[in-house]
């Protein structure tokens, strides 16, 4: 199996190094991508717990993994995630609402404020479909700098990045699904008690 090892910066936790690979165009020819990372959390007993769960939702097995890229037969769907850890209660704003809207202001999308539903998986883990990310590549996006890492919980640019993908990928006009639930909303009442 070919391997290519990408070597980054070690700041913006998990996302930093997943926009640089992204913006270099190596995942461009792939139909979907398999998002998952370390996820320590050491700030939460739960943290070991929320990695394993999230990675075994996502391909802790080989019909987890397949049902997953068979979703993306679907062409309207950009982003395939577990509905348990998708995030939609304006409680998990947090801190985040500025940098979002940062973010949402170069991709031309409507801002937020502390009453608006977000809409993200928690941990940003997800297959994804790569055209469902293009807005990503714009050069005005890579201007945005990433905090040192000093174990912040929350309000950080990669904090803020976790909350914008299933946006962007309904800016591109896809949307995003759960394996077993196929295609849903975000305004379904079960998903604010996530």
């Amino acid at each position: 199996i070919p391997v290519t090892i990408f070597i980054s910066t070690n700041i913006g936790r998990d996302i930093y190094p997943f926009l640089k690979l992204y913006r270099s165009g190596l995942l461009d020819n792939y139909k979907s991508v398999l998002k998952i990372h370390s996820k320590k959390s050491t700030y939460s007993k739960k943290g070991d717990f929320w990695r394993r769960s999230l990675i075994y939702s996502l391909c802790g097995t080989s019909l987890i993994a397949l049902k997953s890229i068979k979703m993306f037969e679907n062409n309207s769907i950009g982003i395939v995630g577990p509905y348990k850890y998708f995030i939609a209660n304006p409680l998990h704003n947090g801190g985040n609402i500025h940098s979002v809207n940062r973010i949402y202001k170069l991709l031309d999308i409507k801002s937020i404020n502390k009453k608006s539903n977000t809409s993200f998986f928690a941990g940003s883990m997800f297959w994804f479909n790569p055209k469902a990310l293009e807005l990503l590549k714009l050069a005005e996006m890579s201007n945005l700098e990433f905090e040192e890492e000093k174990g912040q919980q929350d309000g950080t640019l990669a904090h803020a990045y976790e909350r914008i993908f299933v946006s962007v990928c309904e800016k591109n006009n896809l949307t995003y699904a759960d394996i077993n639930k196929g295609i849903f909303s975000k305004d379904e009442e079960e998903i604010l008690s996530n």
